[in-house]
C-alpha cells in the first residue's frame, strides 16, 4: 500500500513538529494515577527535556522505505579534526536516522533507510564526501527496532502498579 500525498504530508508535519498527542486517560488508567497528576507530570517532562516530544511510529516498509542499511566506515583524514562537525553534517540527511561515533577499527556507524538498493546506492553518493572506505551491511529482516528507553522502577512501586493499587 503506498501512502497518499495527504497522508504523506501529514506525518511529516506530525514527525518533524512533533505533534503526536499522549492519550492521558489511557496511561492514567494503566498507570493508576489521576488524570490530572498524569497532565502536570508529563507537562512537567516536557519543560525539563525528559519528554522531547511526541512523533507517530511509523513502518517504514508501508511508507515505501523498505530497505535499512548500517554503515560502517572511516572519516576522511582531513574531517577526523572535527568529527562533531562533520557527524553533525552527515545527521541531516532526510535519509539518514542515525549517525554514531565509534571507537575502533571504524570511524562511524550511520543507519540510512531507502526505498530500495538502487536508492541506497544513490543516497552513499552524498554521504561519500564525508567517510572512506567501508561500506553498507543491509539488514534483511528487523526483529526490533525501538527508541524505547527501559525505565527501572522500585520493587514496591512495581508491585503496587501490578497489584492496581
Amino acid at each position: 500500500m503506498a501512502l497518499k500525498e495527504k497522508e504523506q504530508k501529514i506525518l511529516k508535519v506530525m514527525q518533524e513538529q512533533k505533534l503526536c498527542v499522549p492519550h492521558i486517560t489511557k496511561i492514567a488508567h494503566r498507570a493508576h494515577e489521576p488524570t490530572s497528576t498524569v497532565r502536570d507530570r508529563l507537562l512537567a517532562m516536557e519543560k525539563e527535556g525528559v519528554i522531547k516530544g511526541y512523533v507517530p511510529e511509523i513502518d517504514p516498509a508501508k511508507a515505501g522505505q523498505e530497505v535499512l542499511v548500517f554503515v560502517l566506515a572511516n572519516l576522511d583524514q582531513k574531517t577526523l579534526e572535527s568529527p562533531d562537525s562533520v557527524c553533525e553534517k552527515i545527521a541531516k540527511f532526510d535519509f539518514v536516522q542515525g549517525v554514531y561515533f565509534l571507537v575502533g577499527e571504524k570511524d562511524i556507524l550511520i543507519k540510512v533507510r531507502a526505498k530500495d538498493i538502487s536508492d541506497y546506492r544513490q543516497k552513499m553518493t552524498q554521504l561519500r564526501k564525508f567517510i572512506v572506505g567501508g561500506g553498507g551491511i543491509v539488514v534483511s529482516k528487523v526483529y526490533k527496532d525501538t527508541l524505547h528507553v527501559p525505565i527501572e522502577i522500585t520493587q514496591e512501586s512495581e508491585q503496587r502498579f501490578k497489584s492496581g493499587s
